[in-house]
């Protein structure tokens, strides 16, 4: 089935929005590549805990005590669970404003960003820097809502915003054709080091 032909270079300037959402697709890459149950745990643990502790509090005091026991343990957790996720909630809002006073302390952010394929590689340009990446250097191209992100390592991304191009599926080509250029320089690898080519 053909596909459409891609744009070969586009021009954008990073939004302020664009780069909070970037470094949180980036956080939860690696928190999958990173499995999270052990930043979990303490949910369950420390209820099951403290269940076991208001257990033998109302063993040792009268019928009384033990008709409260279901009632204070389900306080006793709520308090604990509500705490746990609020703490949670506020160090990811202390992330992100992080996040959005280190896009506004570097003006570099918001230069005019140019992104092209070329024969040899992905060519990332803006006022300060040039940048040349191998294709055979990109382990995945990720296509979501708002980005194209051909992933060079866990950590970091080309950042290619799909409202840069007329449509949906012109983004779509664009990625389709940087997947065909990657699988091309991994192939020719492939080809180059295989110890029996010369057989």
């Amino acid at each position: 089935m053909p596909h459409p032909s891609s744009a070969k270079a586009i021009t954008f300037s990073l939004s302020e929005a664009e780069y909070v959402t970037y470094t949180g697709f980036v956080i939860r890459r690696q928190e999958r590549l990173v499995p999270s149950g052990r930043r979990w745990l303490s949910a369950i643990v420390v209820p099951l805990a403290l269940g076991a502790l208001l257990m033998a509090a109302s063993a040792l005091r009268d019928e009384v005590g033990q008709a409260e026991f279901g009632l204070m343990l389900l306080i006793g957790t709520i308090g604990y669970l509500g705490g746990f996720f609020g703490l949670r909630f506020e160090i990811t809002q202390d992330y992100a404003r992080r996040r959005v006073a280190t896009f506004r302390a570097d003006p570099s952010n918001r230069e005019l960003r140019g992104v092209a394929l070329r024969d040899d590689g992905l060519e990332y340009a803006s006022a300060s820097i040039t940048v040349h990446y191998s294709y055979r250097g990109f382990t995945d191209v990720e296509l979501t809502h708002d980005f194209i992100l051909p992933w060079t390592s866990s950590a970091s991304a080309v950042l290619v915003p799909i409202r840069c191009f007329a449509s949906r599926s012109e983004a779509e080509a664009f990625a389709y054709d940087l997947r065909r250029r990657i699988g091309a320089a991994r192939a020719v690898r492939a080809t180059n080091t295989n110890p029996n080519q010369w057989q």
